[in-house]
């Protein structure tokens, strides 16, 4: 604060008590010697169409905060649909051992391609940066939920009839293909029949529990 653009400073920091990025540093003194290459200052715009226009995809205070709340209604539905059905189900037998291998493998292979693509980085490299291990970074990742709460969307899709055939299946594909601008049929290449299945099967499902609850 108060430094000006070209302006050299000298900043004498400790470094924190606990410093996993380098521990031999841990509650060390150092002298940062620093140059100045901008100087911003945050000011608050006044809220008004005009600006609500410019930033975002609504034209009035009134239409985006109308927006707004219902993207909080719906989220809230979400939360109070998910303990619902958490509170009403019961698991009657242990899920199969491969099913958590399965989700296992699949948030281990997607999060390895975002660390590498934003850090440059494997995953054992990131976490180990981070001070985790694979182990904390699955139980970090809520599996066992993941998994029950497919297991509880099956079961409504088994007892509602709903399989993944005809012009509904038909219209989830194209509309998952163009998301990613891509054909139908690369789309079924990436990712397989059974798993477009299953995510028509599960989101029909949810959509149709969503769609029945009461606000009272």
């Amino acid at each position: 604060v108060g430094a000006k653009k070209g302006e050299e400073k000298e900043l004498n920091l400790t470094f924190p008590e606990t410093y996993e990025n380098n521990p031999d540093l841990a509650g060390k003194d150092v002298v940062f010697k620093v140059t100045v290459n901008s100087v911003q200052a945050y000011t608050t715009p006044e809220y008004t169409d005009e600006l609500v226009a410019a930033n975002t995809e609504y034209k009035t205070t009134d239409e985006y905060e109308k927006a707004i709340a219902a993207e909080i209604r719906e989220n809230n539905l979400a939360t109070a649909l998910a303990d619902q059905l958490f509170a009403n189900a019961e698991f009657t037998e242990e899920y199969p051992e491969s099913l958590q291998e399965y989700y296992e493998t699949m948030y281990i292979s997607s999060y390895e391609s975002m660390v590498q693509s934003y850090y440059g980085m494997t995953l054992d490299e990131y976490l180990e940066a981070i001070g985790e291990t694979q182990e904390t970074f699955l139980e970090e990742m809520g599996i066992e939920g993941t998994i029950q709460s497919d297991l509880i969307l099956c079961a409504v899709a088994e007892q509602e009839g709903i399989v993944a055939e005809g012009e509904g299946y038909e219209a989830f594909l194209a509309e998952e293909a163009e998301s990613r601008s891509i054909e139908v049929e690369e789309l079924i290449e990436q990712y397989g029949d059974e798993e477009l299945e299953f995510a028509y099967i599960s989101n029909t499902a949810y959509e149709l529990i969503y769609n029945s609850i009461v606000v009272e």
